[in-house]
């Protein structure tokens, strides 16, 4: 992952299923290589996409849009954003770079992947 400290992405498979989980970064090849295929990326989204973001730091809603359909996953959750977030603007970001679903996450909510 691409981060300002180290930061590590993580990827489990257990029956059939895949689930990965960004951690925090920037945009990095590694995040499609981590989620290739995933059925469930739980990507962090810290903000809304703006012009010079930092790098090294976190992504976007866009950009994590992004990482999903280059890696092929099949879901996105989105979460670690930030509370002043509009987080519908958040979600339509993804969706506007992501083809499969596209969900903010919430506190006490399960996902089943």
């Amino acid at each position: 992952m691409d981060h300002l400290c180290p930061t590590w992405g993580l990827r489990v498979e257990a029956e059939g299923r895949v689930f990965a989980f960004t951690g925090d970064t920037g945009p990095s090849d590694g995040i499609t290589k981590l989620a290739e295929g995933a059925d469930v990326l739980l990507s962090e989204a810290s903000w809304l996409d703006f012009p010079d973001q930092p790098t090294g730091m976190h992504l976007s809603g866009k950009q994590a849009g992004a990482a999903a359909a280059s890696a092929g996953a099949r879901r996105l959750l989105l979460t670690h954003y930030s509370p002043w977030t509009d987080q519908d603007a958040l979600a339509q970001e993804a969706r506007d770079a992501f083809d499969g679903p596209v969900e903010v996450v919430h506190a006490g909510t399960t996902y089943t992947i």
